[in-house]
């Protein structure tokens, strides 16, 4: 499991969305998983969540009609799902 606070460190990084975005954007379902686990524990704080939200959401939206019954129920309740 990826750790928070980690987490938040790396996303202050210059280019850190961008690592977030790009691995949404991975063919690797656990990856989708996760990176949907941290961009739900981003946006629930109270900085950057308007610019996490436009970066990350039309992959959450395209992965709501996807085929994979994990990351439907990831993107729709922000927390991680057993493979």
């Amino acid at each position: 499991m990826v750790n928070l606070l980690f987490v938040l460190w790396l996303f202050r990084a210059d280019g850190a969305l961008d690592k977030l975005v790009g691995l949404l954007s991975e063919a690797d379902s656990e990856l989708q998983i996760e990176s949907i686990w941290c961009v739900a524990n981003i946006t629930a704080g109270e900085n950057e969540t308007i610019r996490v939200a436009k970066a990350c959401a039309p992959y959450m939206i395209t992965y709501l009609s996807g085929d994979n019954h994990n990351v439907q129920v990831s993107v729709q309740s922000g927390q991680v799902t057993s493979q």
